[in-house]
């Protein structure tokens, strides 16, 4: 017969940390490999060998723990009954871009339009740039001119040898195109002497000095001072730069009356074939 066992309700005293450790060896001895031994009905003191029934000794799985220990830290209320979720990362889509909508004809046009006003003001702007620059070059040309005239006056001055050698200087400073600074050896000779046999030969190359800076009022003054030099032999030269003076100018009429001139004064000339 079976014997009843009254199980008295024992409320222990115990603090609270005291309690969780015992349910904590209790839950870890019950996941062990310990054998359970139960009495059997029909034998009293009868043990049957319950993992020997179940076929060897398994511990139960890590989950299973992990559970019972939720399990009574959830009865206990040190956890929440619903475990929060971990956070779904959700990875945000990159805005799509909007559609352009294609300019009216109306605007395209415009557009246009000032487009071609504004490459006009350019084409404008670059053409007074082009002007400028070539006056900017034409102005230092002349500033070196003159600074090139201004060192030659001085050392003019200073050319050993007599009247020849100079005139031979002036010359070569001419074929070099250095006009002005040939201009200063003739017309220095000149003021020293202009009795001198090369007189009206330095007087005539201050006229083609003139006639090669492209200054032809002043080349014509020039060439007209050969007058002067009586039985020069630079008259005819001088009467044909004249006439060419003038055809630079523009003035084909006067050109014409000056040539007539040199073949009626000079019909021997070397140039009448030229002038014909």
């Amino acid at each position: 017969m079976w014997q009843k066992v009254e199980v008295k309700r024992v409320v222990l005293q115990w603090p609270l940390p005291a309690v969780l450790v015992m349910l904590s060896v209790v839950l870890l001895g019950c996941g062990g490999g310990s054998r359970n031994a139960v009495q059997t009905e029909g034998r009293p003191g009868e043990e049957v060998d319950i993992d020997k029934m179940l076929g060897g000794d398994e511990q139960q799985p890590s989950a299973q723990q992990a559970d019972d220990e939720d399990e009574v830290l959830r009865l206990l209320g040190l956890v929440p009954e619903n475990k929060a979720e971990a956070p779904k990362t959700e990875t945000a889509e990159a805005p799509k871009p909007e559609p352009v909508a294609a300019p009216k004809p109306e605007e395209v046009d415009r557009l246009e339009r000032e487009l071609q006003q504004k490459n006009q003001v350019i084409t404008e702007l670059q053409s007074d740039l082009g002007e400028k620059d070539k006056r900017i070059q034409t102005l230092q040309a002349e500033l070196e001119q003159a600074k090139r005239t201004a060192g030659s006056a001085s050392s003019g001055k200073m050319i050993s040898g007599n009247y020849a050698q100079r005139y031979a200087h002036g010359r070569e400073l001419y074929e070099q195109r250095k006009y002005r600074e040939a201009i200063n050896v003739f017309s220095e000779l000149l003021r020293e002497d202009d009795k001198n046999k090369l007189a009206d030969n330095a007087q005539y190359w201050i006229g083609e000095s003139y006639y090669g800076l492209r200054n032809f009022s002043q080349a014509m003054i020039e060439f007209e001072k050969i007058s002067i030099f009586a039985g020069s032999e630079k008259h005819d030269d001088a009467q044909l730069k004249i006439a060419l003076c003038y055809l630079q100018q523009g003035d084909r009429q006067q050109a014409k009356s000056e040539l007539e001139q040199l073949l009626a004064t000079y019909p021997t000339s070397e140039y009448v074939d030229k002038a014909k």
